[in-house]
């Protein structure tokens, strides 16, 4: 394993620059999506998505010094956090493409939050990244809902 010294901070900043890229990527999907339905969850999501990278943002300032500051020896792979090309994506996708599509990338930041977790040897950085990866969990269970929801809208 190569050593990748980062601060907490640069991993949280990760995290942050991934929901914003998110959002940009539902709203694209959203724009070119032919079904009500479909653009109805990918607008929700795309808001979602800009919401809690803006908590984020905030979250940061409230954030101890003392976590975000923290080094990491083994930092985890930023590539895991990858989004496809809206290009390779079809227009005619049904709410159940986007919601496997979702709950993919969901599972790229649950898997780097807990490598995260893994790399950090002191107890309060590892709070914080297993906070965020139980939150990412809770959230993929309300897309699940809100989906659900969506598909049987009148």
């Amino acid at each position: 394993m190569k050593s990748t010294y980062k601060q907490a901070r640069d991993i949280f900043d990760m995290v942050r620059r991934f929901h914003k890229q998110l959002a940009v990527f539902y709203a694209q999907l959203s724009e070119k999506s032919e079904k009500e339905r479909v653009r109805m969850l990918l607008t929700y999501m795309s808001r979602h998505e800009k919401n809690f990278e803006r908590a984020l943002g905030e979250y940061d300032h409230e954030t101890a010094s003392k976590v975000l500051d923290t080094w990491i020896q083994f930092a985890p792979d930023s590539r895991i956090l990858s989004i496809p090309e809206v290009k390779d994506l079809h227009s005619d996708m049904s709410v159940d493409d986007v919601v496997d599509i979702a709950m993919e990338l969901d599972d790229h930041l649950i898997k780097f939050y807990s490598e995260a977790e893994r790399c950090v040897d002191f107890n309060l950085p590892k709070e914080f990244f297993g906070k965020l990866k139980e939150q990412e969990q809770a959230e993929e269970a309300e897309l699940a809902k809100t989906a659900e929801g969506i598909k049987h809208y009148e």
